[in-house]
């Protein structure tokens, strides 16, 4: 099972922030990311967790609180196995 911390680690690792940073209710746009460091941080998770986001998944990631995204990732991960 995949835990907040693992998520929130490969996030911070993607984007360069700190991992304190990450756990709020911002998302990554409000946050200040880039489009392009987000998108580094999507194929991050896609790539450590052997999981695809669909397109519908990747227009909303940037806007998910970053305190969901575990939740987002461990949704996806139960819908590619089933």
């Amino acid at each position: 099972m995949v835990d907040e911390e693992e998520v929130l680690g490969v996030l911070a690792e993607a984007t360069g922030l700190e991992r304190g940073e990450l756990g709020t209710e911002w998302s990554l746009l409000d946050l200040g990311l880039t489009s392009f460091r987000i998108m580094q941080a999507l194929m991050e998770l896609e790539e450590r967790f052997g999981i695809e986001f669909s397109e519908d998944e990747v227009v909303k990631f940037p806007t998910v609180p970053t305190s969901a995204l575990p939740r987002f990732v461990r949704e996806r991960i139960a819908g590619s196995s089933g």
